[in-house]
C-alpha cells in the first residue's frame, strides 16, 4: 500500500538592518565602505612612506672617476646611485689627494606609494678641478693607463674602462684652450697602448678633443704606428743581422768593509741591444735598436745571501722583523725574505732572493756609501752587453761555485732586477717618460733555473712590479 508523502513548511523570518544613529543602512553601509576604502589606500599608499621615506639620489659630476661621500661614508665612483633619507645631507665629491668640493644637497619627504614608485633625484657635482690640479688628475689618470697595460686580453670577466675618453672628457668640461697638459698625457698613455680596447680608448679620447677644437697631428701620427701592432699581419721589425759587440774587457775589485765583490769591467762599445721580431705586441718590446754604452763594471755573480745579510746588520730597517712596516710603505711585499735567513755567520754564496726591487736599489745605496764608487743595479743595455761579452751558460741551479775571473749565471740561476722601468712601447715609438719614476713595473733580465732555457735569450725581457717579492729573483750590482 502507497504511504502518503508528507511535506512540512518552513518559515524563514527575513532579516531587516536597523538604523544606527538616525543612519538608514545605505548611509551608513556606504559610510563603512568608504571607510575600508580609504584605510586601504592609507596602508598601502602613505605608510609605507611615512615609516621609511627618501629618495634614490644618483650623483654625477663632470670631474669623471670622482669618488662620493655621503654624510662622511664612501658610496662609489660616479656615477653613483644611493637611497637617502629626506633633509639634508653633506655630499664631497673628491678625486683621490687631487682635489674635491663639498656641498650640501636636500632630499625631500615623498610618501605617497613609495614603495611601488621609488622617488628619484640626480645631483651633479660642480666642475672642481683648476688650471692648476689638472695636471694632478691627467698624472693620476696615467698611473691607471700603466696598470692597465699589463693585461693584453680582455673578456667577459675582465673589463677594461675608457680611462683616456673619459680623462680627455674631463679636460674638455674645464674648457681650458691650452691643450698642452691633455696632449702630453695623450703622448704619454700612447706608450702604454698593449690592447686592441686600449687603441680603441686612445683612439676615442682623440676624436673628442679634435670636436673640441683640436688639431695636432703628432699623436694622430702615433696612433697610426700603434694600429700596425694590431693588424693581424706578419712583418717583422729590427736588424736581420745582429752582430755580436765586442769590448774591451778588464777585471776589477769593489771594497767593502766587509767583503770585496769582484767583477768585470767594460770600455765604451757601441751595441745593439734586442732582436728582430714580429712587428706585433708584445713582440716589440725587444725590438733591436742601435745604443752606446758607456764604460762600467758588473760583479761576477749575484748579490749573496751573506753580502745582503751585512747590508741588513748596517740598517736593520730592512730586516725581516721590519716587514710590516715595509709593506705599509709600499716597499716590499708579504714574501720578503721568505724562507731566507740571512746571516754574517755563514759565508753564503746562494743568490738572496724574495727581496724587491726598492731592496736592491737600497742595498746599492748602502755600498755606494761604504765603497765610495757610483754603485748601481745594471740598465738592459750593460746587462745584454756583459752577455754578449761572456761565455756564461745557462745555470739550472741556485748553487753555483765560485770562479774569481769569469762571470757567471748571467743566464740562469734568478732573475736580476735592471733599474730600468718596463715601458712597452718605448723602444718601438723611440721615446719614453718625462718622469720614469711613474712606472710601477721594472725590468728582470736573465731568466731563472725553473725556466727552460731554450725560451730565455740575451733580449728577453721579465717585468715585476718594483715593490714585488719572488723567489726566482735576485740581483747584481755595477759601479762606475
Amino acid at each position: 500500500m502507497r504511504k502518503k508523502e508528507i511535506k512540512e513548511t518552513i518559515e524563514v523570518t527575513p532579516v531587516t538592518l536597523k538604523p544606527i544613529f538616525g543612519m538608514s543602512p545605505p548611509v551608513y553601509l556606504s559610510i563603512i565602505y568608504a571607510l575600508v576604502i580609504v584605510l586601504i589606500i592609507f596602508f598601502v599608499g602613505f605608510l609605507p612612506g611615512i615609516i621609511k621615506s627618501g629618495k634614490r639620489v644618483t650623483f654625477t659630476s663632470y670631474v669623471e672617476f670622482s669618488s662620493v661621500y655621503v654624510d662622511g661614508k664612501y658610496i662609489g665612483t660616479t656615477p653613483s646611485t644611493q637611497y637617502l633619507s629626506p633633509g639634508e645631507h653633506e655630499v664631497v665629491y673628491s678625486f683621490k689627494d687631487v682635489a674635491h668640493t663639498k656641498e650640501t644637497i636636500k632630499v625631500s619627504h615623498p610618501v605617497f606609494l613609495t614603495w611601488l614608485i621609488p622617488r628619484k633625484q640626480t645631483h651633479n657635482s660642480p666642475y672642481y678641478l683648476t688650471k692648476e690640479t689638472i695636471p694632478l688628475y691627467l698624472t693620476e689618470i696615467l698611473s691607471e693607463v700603466m696598470s692597465y697595460s699589463s693585461v693584453i686580453e680582455y673578456d667577459e670577466v675582465t673589463h677594461y674602462p675608457p680611462l683616456i675618453a673619459n680623462a680627455v672628457s674631463t679636460f674638455i668640461a674645464s674648457k681650458v684652450s691650452d691643450f698642452s697638459s691633455i696632449e702630453s698625457f695623450l703622448l704619454d698613455a700612447s706608450l702604454f697602448i698593449t690592447s686592441k680596447e686600449m687603441l680603441d680608448d686612445v683612439r676615442e679620447g682623440v676624436s673628442l678633443l679634435e670636436e673640441y677644437g683640436y688639431q695636432g697631428k703628432t699623436i694622430q701620427q702615433e696612433i697610426g704606428k700603434i694600429e700596425l701592432l694590431f693588424n693581424e699581419n706578419t712583418k717583422t721589425i729590427g736588424n736581420v743581422k745582429n752582430p755580436t759587440n765586442t769590448s774591451q774587457i778588464s777585471f776589477s775589485t769593489l771594497n767593502v768593509i766587509d767583503f770585496d765583490l769582484k767583477g768585470v769591467t767594460y770600455k765604451d762599445a757601441p751595441l745593439v741591444v734586442g732582436k728582430e721580431v714580429p712587428l706585433s705586441y708584445p713582440g716589440v718590446q725587444e725590438m733591436s735598436q742601435d745604443e752606446q754604452v758607456d764604460s762600467f763594471s758588473i760583479s761576477l755573480r749575484e748579490i749573496s745571501e751573506y753580502q745582503y745579510a751585512h747590508f741588513i746588520e748596517a740598517h736593520p730597517y730592512w730586516g725581516k722583523q721590519n716587514i710590516e712596516t715595509l709593506m705599509k710603505e709600499g716597499l716590499v711585499d708579504a714574501s720578503y725574505l721568505s724562507g731566507m735567513y740571512p746571516t754574517t755567520k755563514i759565508l753564503s754564496t746562494t743568490p738572496i732572493r724574495n727581496i724587491s726591487y726598492y731592496a736592491a736599489k737600497a742595498f746599492t745605496e748602502w755600498i755606494s756609501e761604504v765603497s765610495g764608487r757610483e754603485v748601481s743595479l745594471p740598465t738592459n743595455s750593460e746587462f745584454e752587453l756583459a752577455l754578449k761579452n761572456s761565455n756564461s751558460i745557462y745555470q739550472k741551479s741556485l748553487f753555483v761555485p765560485s770562479k774569481d775571473n769569469e762571470i757567471i749565471a748571467l743566464l740562469g740561476g734568478v732573475w736580476e732586477f735592471t733599474r730600468d722601468e718596463y715601458i712597452p712601447l718605448n723602444r718601438y715609438l723611440g721615446r719614453t717618460l718625462e718622469n720614469n719614476e711613474l712606472v710601477d713595473d721594472i725590468i728582470i733580465k736573465g731568466g731563472s733555473y725553473l725556466n727552460d732555457s731554450s725560451m730565455i735569450d740575451k733580449a728577453t725581457i721579465g717585468v715585476i712590479k718594483k715593490n714585488q717579492c719572488s723567489a726566482t729573483t735576485g740581483f747584481r750590482v755595477v759601479w762606475k
